[in-house]
């Protein structure tokens, strides 16, 4: 072989090089990825809130005026027609399962558990509805307030 000859390859440099610039591109990815699971957490944490608080709503609105109670506890059927019990005025904690025909995992129906504070307030022919709900087993952050008022027709 002669000097002027050269072989073909890669000098360490370019590889270097190229491990650099696919090592920035794992590091980007990771980032973003790590940001997307944050946001996915919070998407399912606002599906549990606003499920129980449909759930909740709905029922009163639904419901006869008189049979709204302002005091000691709200009865309703869940989203799979079982009677369960709301305390009114206190800080509680309700565990639930979304509804069949929402999104499941594995088949199975997803089971969440919302922490929540139910207030009912009459003032005649209106009753005051408002329910705060946090996320999870504690109160602790920032609650989602949900607001409604319930009309006696029958009396207006």
């Amino acid at each position: 072989m002669t000097p002027l000859q050269k072989k073909g390859g890669f000098t360490l440099i370019e590889i270097l090089l190229a491990l650099l610039v696919i090592t920035i591109g794992v590091v980007a990815i990771t980032g973003v990825l790590g940001s997307s699971l944050d946001a996915t957490a919070k998407t399912h944490s606002d599906l549990d809130a606003v499920c129980f608080a449909d759930l909740v709503l709905n029922y009163c609105q639904a419901a006869d005026f008189d049979a709204i109670p302002t005091s000691g506890s709200l009865s309703l059927p869940d989203h799979e027609q079982s009677d369960v019990s709301l305390s009114l005025g206190a800080v509680a904690q309700f565990p639930g399962r979304l509804p069949r025909s929402t999104i499941t995992f594995g088949g199975q129906a997803q089971e969440y558990t919302v922490t929540y504070r139910l207030d009912i307030v009459a003032d005649g022919n209106v009753k005051a509805v408002t329910l705060q709900v946090w996320p999870g087993f504690s109160a602790n952050g920032t609650s989602r307030t949900f607001y409604t008022e319930l009309y006696n027709w029958d009396r207006l």
